[in-house]
């Protein structure tokens, strides 16, 4: 159908393969659309053990794909030099599941698994090609399925050997389609022969995976694997098990013999290829928010620490200081005792600058009225504008620990507003809206 030439791509500078169509190919009906086709599918399949396709395009009515460079051997070129270690076998087949487990997920079949379109590596692991016949399950179905699996000639397409019963019956291709021909491969792989429909040299298979190649070639395909994971599942090496320890005795008693047991070996083959970690990872909004309060509750703890410092050196010391105190505790004080009260209240309030602000009123409520207080007064509503920036108190707060502070003589921060208690309502007028999500305002996570 295709011819395929080694190039080079002096654009990127990287060696690079060509897939022609055949002229006698292209000629037929529907066969550039279906070449465009395999482009458009192969392009969406992603996966390590997928050949990439690059580009497509038409040069002078002839169609091509441009997909990565391989070394160019197949399982093909390595069944024919005999029989495979059925470790090996287990490994190539592991892996062409994994690449059909993917593409099944895009709702996509192959439709014509054989050794020549399993491509080796230069490492040994594989990768499949040739979606050429390969078709979407989620654009066609019923009859239009059925008639595209075959060509005008009613010729089923595929590669007899490999096709499932009910494919060579005509049905259309499924899931179980691909795993009949995968067991077809795996019995191939394992004994250096095309497996006959129907006859399957179940002695010449090794035990642990002979029913799993019995299964995977069942006429019916109700009886077959019911995904290419399943079959993926069953063919991996089984976990080494873990080894009975014989009870402690509790009285005396003849010493019981130990059983060397040796565990099933993993072939050093058998490798998994893990996925790359992901990229561009961005923090959720709640971290965003949580990371906000934290420094803001850091700034905050710094500045109290500075207050109470700063407290400690304006205190009177010797026989005035305690009367300072008496007068502050004192009832004929209502002022410190209202900035008490608002110092308890906040204590709890379970936001991040809470207790920091507490500190700071208790320290304004302690200073004696007069210039003393007043300046106390001013660092607290400083802290208290720290702590609304910052997200660690609420509007409310702030407007309870103004109102607090205002007899005090204290001067409000200029860039707060504080003739109001709550936050004004927003504005519902033309060119506004409620703030949704993807609005800019962070959502709660």
């Amino acid at each position: 159908m295709a011819r395929v030439f080694d190039a080079f791509d002096e654009r990127l500078e990287r060696p690079v393969a060509v897939k022609l169509l055949r002229p006698e190919t292209e000629s037929l009906p529907g066969m550039r659309k279906r070449f465009q086709q395999e482009a458009r599918l192969a392009a969406r399949l992603i996966h390590p053990n997928i050949v990439a396709v690059l580009d497509y395009g038409e040069d002078q009515a002839s169609s091509y794909l441009v997909m990565e460079r391989l070394p160019g051997i197949t399982l093909r070129d390595e069944i024919a030099r005999g029989p495979m270690p059925p470790a090996r076998a287990v490994l190539v087949m592991t892996e062409t599941l994994s690449a059909l487990a993917a593409a099944h997920k895009f709702g996509i079949l192959h439709r014509d698994i054989k050794p020549s379109n399993i491509l080796l590596q230069d490492d040994g692991h594989t990768k499949i090609s040739d979606f050429g016949i390969a078709k979407s399950v989620d654009i066609l179905t019923g009859a239009e399925v059925r008639a595209d699996d075959m060509t005008l000639t009613g010729m089923i397409l595929g590669t007899p050997g490999y096709l499932a019963p009910e494919r060579r019956s005509g049905h259309p291709a499924t899931a179980q389609s691909d795993i009949y021909s995968v067991g077809a491969v795996l019995v191939e792989a394992l004994t250096g022969r095309r497996a006959h429909p129907g006859a399957i040299p179940t002695d010449e298979l090794p035990p642990r995976l002979r029913d799993v190649a019995c299964r995977a070639l069942a006429t019916d395909p109700n009886r077959r694997f019911p995904s290419a994971d399943a079959m993926l599942h069953a063919l991996r090496p089984p976990r080494p098990s873990t080894v009975a320890v014989p009870p402690v005795p509790t009285e005396r008693m003849a010493p019981t013999p130990l059983v060397a047991v040796q565990l099933p070996a993993v072939p050093a083959a058998a490798t998994t290829l893990h996925r790359p970690p992901p990229v561009g990872w961005v923090a959720p909004a709640r971290h965003t928010r949580r990371l906000r309060a934290f420094f803001a509750a850091l700034a905050a703890s710094a500045l109290i620490v500075t207050l109470v410092l700063l407290a400690g050196r304006s205190q009177p010391t010797g026989p005035t200081a305690g009367a300072t105190s008496h007068h502050a505790a004192h009832s004929g004080d209502p002022e410190g005792t209202a900035i008490r009260q608002l110092a308890a209240s906040l204590a709890g309030a379970g936001l991040p600058g809470d207790r920091a602000l507490a500190s700071a009123l208790e320290v304004t409520a302690d200073q004696h009225p007069g210039p003393r207080r007043t300046a106390s007064a001013e660092d607290a509503l400083s802290l208290a504008q720290v702590l609304r920036a910052g997200g660690g108190l609420t509007p409310t707060q702030y407007q309870d620990v103004v109102n607090t502070m205002q007899p005090t003589g204290a001067a409000v921060p200029t860039t707060t507003t504080t003739t109001t208690t709550t936050p004004p309502p927003p504005a519902h007028g033309p060119g506004h809206s409620h703030h949704g999500p993807g609005d800019g305002q962070d959502q709660q996570g």
